[in-house]
């Protein structure tokens, strides 16, 4: 089964796939590529765009590779592991490509359905999210309740009889047991159902 790697996100690399990328990387290239780049994680900053500010940091650090992917993965967050494979084909990298495919495939990567499953969670806590926000937006503007639009009123079937004939174009009646038992709630279903509401 092949994937179209310009659909997965490059935070889906797993934690094997970065070992295999840094021990590739970090190594220094002596011999630079046809553009003139390093052959290394110098070249791949590069082609990712980290300031000169960096380069001491990453002289210094001891897995560079691994903090120019981490950076990228922040500042770019549509990143994916297609883009991440072209900058390896900018710097001539064709071995980490060869190495890292295997380890890339769905099947082999563990690590890409649980950070799947993540993105589609907090997808859905979103979606949720909005949808109680859509939900409490309409209750509060749209729903209207008998005892919300009659307070102090003394008589009331004159006012709900003045609210059903003016103001509903629809009408939800949620029925509990004891509804037929009560006179008014049959005054009111009858009413509705005179008026022509449906």
């Amino acid at each position: 089964m092949t994937i179209d790697l310009s659909t997965v996100p490059l935070v889906a690399l797993s934690i094997e796939s970065t070992q295999v990328i840094s021990s590739l990387l970090n190594s220094p290239k002596v011999l630079p590529c046809e553009n003139k780049l390093p052959r290394d994680w110098r070249g791949l900053a590069h082609l990712c765009e980290l300031g000169g500010e960096l380069m001491p940091l990453l002289i210094s650090h001891p897995d560079p590779t691994a903090y120019i992917l981490t950076y990228w993965k922040k500042k770019q967050k549509n990143i994916t592991i297609k883009d991440f494979q072209n900058l390896l084909e900018k710097i001539d990298r064709w071995d980490i490509l060869d190495d890292t495919l295997k380890l890339i495939s769905i099947g082999k990567n563990k690590d890409y359905r649980n950070k799947i499953m993540m993105h589609l969670y907090y997808m859905l806590m979103k979606i949720l999210n909005l949808l109680m926000k859509w939900w409490i937006n309409l209750k509060r503007n749209i729903l209207c309740l008998k005892d919300q639009l009659l307070g102090g009123i003394t008589f009331e079937h004159e006012a709900v009889m003045k609210l059903i004939s003016e103001r509903c174009n629809r009408l939800i009646v949620i029925i509990s047991p004891n509804f037929l038992k009560s006179s008014a709630n049959k005054f009111f279903l009858n009413y509705a159902q005179a008026l022509g509401i449906g």
